[in-house]
């Protein structure tokens, strides 16, 4: 993790440029330490999110070869975030698009600027090529305006990740000499070496020629993944460092934390049991029903499987399953004579008879749960952690927000 950068106003060295270097030394070093270990560490690089930090959205998942595309627009349920570097200028369009004559957006291009960020764009490939095969399949389903209008739609929707990843890593490019920037960039190159040893066993590519014809029929390549990955991972340091809990979380906070949130550790009280249920109606009236009753709890009485009597004799609902009901929160049963029962009768005891307008029925408490509350004493490690992760999810939007107001953002979606 980048610990040691500091977010401070840019230095000035201009009479002595070694001492720039100098002074930045540990910082880079560190980066450079942390870069080493996203693989030892574990790491998913291309597959999971590191952090618990919404903020920038998750990395881009691992590629598989049997990935079935949605049909319709389904395809863009799950949006996977990442970013790309910046293009070269050829075939570069402006932040311009498409109207039609309503003044709504038709459609744009894969190589157009869907926004710009402190005049770094954004492409619409940046967005879209994670979607290759998918879009692909998608194109061939779907009317051309339908699926314009979808792929406009997928824009818009994962837009707003790409910009707040692009504001973090500006930000951190901007603290960096272009020496440092080339350290990380190789040590992040020997990084995604790893990724693409993993990326060939996964799709069986025999050598990385075959990798990339395989990654291309899924509508990316090597340099996209190692773009994302390069972005994602600068961009989620950044933030991590930024967001880190540096006061010292104490007693009195956790216990403020539990008080706050005591409804969370707070449970009502259930049960769960078994029934024979008798019914008037499945023996010829009130008197053939209770003499089919009396039968069961002549077997009861000899100490027969409350279970098997219910196989035998019961009419309800769950009788070949032994009259078993799964658990039930207090107050949310509608016959307030069963639930009184469940909730009040001994544990492991058979009730009195329940009679109702259509049926007897007879009731066996398995287990309950009284109401009650976790104690402090043994949530503490989980409030504590509960509390670091807001506090770093503050922080971050903290952060982006203010990265936002001071800077200029532009994008085709603007009114």
């Amino acid at each position: 993790m980048f610990y040691g950068i500091e977010e401070t106003e840019p230095r000035r060295f201009e009479s002595n440029p070694d001492e720039k270097l100098r002074m930045r030394r540990t910082d880079i070093f560190i980066i450079y330490i942390s870069l080493s270990l996203f693989w030892v560490l574990g790491c998913d690089t291309l597959n999971t999110v590191k952090v618990d930090n919404p903020v920038v959205g998750p990395s881009p998942p691992r590629l598989t070869m049997d990935n079935e595309a949605p049909t319709g627009t389904e395809y863009v349920q799950n949006p996977l975030e990442q970013s790309k570097m910046e293009p070269s200028s050829s075939g570069i369009r402006p932040v311009s698009f498409s109207q039609n004559k309503s003044g709504s957006l038709d459609d744009v291009s894969p190589n157009q600027i869907v926004a710009t960020v402190n005049g770094s764009p954004i492409f619409a490939s940046d967005i879209l090529e994670r979607y290759g095969k998918q879009l692909m399949m998608a194109q061939q389903k779907m009317p051309p305006k339908q699926f314009q209008k979808a792929r406009l739609q997928l824009i818009q929707r994962d837009l707003k990740p790409y910009i707040e990843r692009k504001l973090l890593v500006l930000k951190l490019k901007s603290t960096l000499t272009k020496k440092q920037l080339e350290m990380i960039d190789e040590q992040l190159d020997k990084v995604f070496e790893k990724e693409i040893d993993r990326l060939q066993k996964e799709l069986k590519a025999g050598s990385k020629l075959e990798l990339a014809e395989k990654l291309k029929q899924q509508g990316t390549s090597l340099e996209q993944l190692r773009e994302a990955f390069a972005n994602q991972q600068l961009a989620m340091e950044y933030l991590r460092t930024k967001s880190k809990v540096k006061q010292k979380i104490g007693r009195p906070d956790l216990l403020h934390y539990y008080q706050d949130h005591i409804e969370e550790y707070s449970h009502t009280a259930k049960s769960r049991w078994q029934q024979i249920t008798v019914s008037f109606a499945k023996h010829d009236g009130k008197q053939n029903a209770l003499k089919h009753l009396n039968q069961a709890i002549k077997e009861l009485r000899a100490n027969k499987d409350f279970s098997s009597v219910a196989k035998k004799y019961s009419d309800g609902i769950e009788a070949a399953r032994g009259g078993k009901w799964d658990w039930v929160q207090k107050g949310s049963l509608a016959d307030e004579k069963l639930e009184k029962i469940i909730f009040e009768s001994p544990v492991g005891t058979n009730s009195q008879v329940i009679v109702d307008e259509d049926s007897y029925t007879i009731v066996k408490v398995i287990e309950r749960i009284e109401a009650g509350q976790k104690p402090f004493k043994g949530l503490q490690d989980e409030i504590k952690k509960n509390i670091e992760k807001q506090t770093r999810v503050s922080a971050s939007k903290k952060l982006l927000k203010e990265l936002q107001e001071n800077s200029t953002i532009k994008t085709i979606f603007d009114k």
